[in-house]
C-alpha cells in the first residue's frame, strides 16, 4: 500500500481557477476534490475543443497503471507536474 505524498495548497489553489478551467487536459482528483463545487463544475467550460478535451481524460484513466488509490494518485500527480510544472505550487510535497 501506498501513501500520499501531495498535499493541495488550498490557499494558492484559489489563484489557479480560472487556468484550470481552461486546461485542455485531466487535471488530478486531488485538484478536483479540493476546488469548491461551483468551480469543480466548471472544469472543461472555456476549453476549446471539447473532443480533444474528452479523449485526453479518457487516454489519461487507461493509462493508470495502479490499483492502489494513494499510488495512483501519487502517479496522477507526478504526471501531471511533469507536463504543466506552472502548477506546482498548487502541491505541498509531504
Amino acid at each position: 500500500m501506498g501513501e500520499q505524498k501531495y498535499e493541495i495548497n488550498k490557499t494558492v489553489l484559489k489563484e489557479f481557477y480560472e487556468e484550470l478551467m481552461a486546461l485542455e487536459d485531466w487535471i488530478p482528483f486531488e485538484i478536483k476534490s479540493s476546488l469548491p463545487l461551483e468551480i469543480s463544475m466548471k472544469l472543461g467550460s472555456k476549453v476549446k475543443n471539447k473532443d480533444l478535451w474528452w479523449n485526453k481524460i479518457m487516454e489519461h484513466q487507461r493509462a493508470n497503471p495502479y490499483d492502489d488509490y494513494y499510488d495512483y494518485i501519487n502517479w496522477e500527480i507526478e504526471s501531471f507536474l511533469a507536463k504543466y510544472p506552472y502548477f506546482e505550487p498548487i502541491f505541498i510535497k509531504k
